[in-house]
């Protein structure tokens, strides 16, 4: 605003600073889910710690798809010029990145819509409930479905319990698996010793006829 006393003129200069390295980090936020999104999801992936683990997931699909949601739909609480982060000169690259593509239009919104711009990312409320029903605004809608996504009973926590479960019951098929092998083991080495003493019985008896037709052909003789 501007305060005029006499002569004097005093221009006032909101300092939208905080606000601009909340955007800011919002944007490396996001950047940094995605990077570990195609890390876990991507079959030729380098990375030892994380890398491949979870190719072809529908898991990975539906966080990316929430998490996506969360920064390129409109607000629920819209301004009259900000109403979504596309108005701040934000936008979803090619390669799945979001960027600051205008930091121009960024600065000239925190000074001449301000106001705006915190009803779009909280409907004027301080701080983000995970409980209330009221809209709460991108940031605020964000942090409920944040909450809801990596709840006990969310699809993360839901999809890790049954992962679980499958490895717990491949645990039991393959124990199940490898008593029956070694039954199956123990039941050839016995037929094995059975052949290999009867085998050792032929050779006696054969040894024995021999010497037996043997004696008969020096007595004809």
């Amino acid at each position: 605003g501007v305060s005029t006393n006499g002569s004097s003129t005093l221009a006032l200069t909101r300092d939208t600073s905080v606000v601009k390295q909340n955007i800011t980090d919002l944007v490396s936020a996001f950047n940094f889910v995605n990077s570990t999104l195609d890390t876990i999801s991507d079959p030729k992936s380098s990375d030892t710690t994380i890398g491949a683990t979870l190719p072809n997931n529908s898991l990975v699909r539906q966080v990316r798809q929430q998490v996506l949601k969360m920064v390129t739909e409109n607000s629920s609480t819209p301004g009259t010029n900000i109403k979504a982060l596309r108005d701040l000169g934000i936008a979803i690259q090619r390669d799945g990145t979001l960027k600051i593509e205008d930091p121009t239009k960024l600065d000239d919104a925190l000074q001449s819509n301000y106001a705006d711009i915190e009803h779009m990312f909280s409907n004027d409320a301080f701080t983000a409930s995970t409980s209330s029903a009221v809209s709460s605004g991108l940031a605020g809608d964000a942090v409920k479905k944040l909450a809801e996504l990596t709840s006990p009973t969310g699809i993360i926590a839901t999809q890790s319990k049954n992962a679980s479960n499958e490895v717990n019951t491949g645990k039991d098929d393959l124990a199940k698996l490898e008593d029956r092998m070694s039954k199956l083991l123990d039941r050839y080495t016995q037929q094995f010793a059975a052949m290999d003493s009867l085998m050792a019985q032929m050779n006696s008896l054969k040894a024995q006829l021999k010497s037996t037709f043997d004696g008969m052909s020096a007595k004809n003789n």
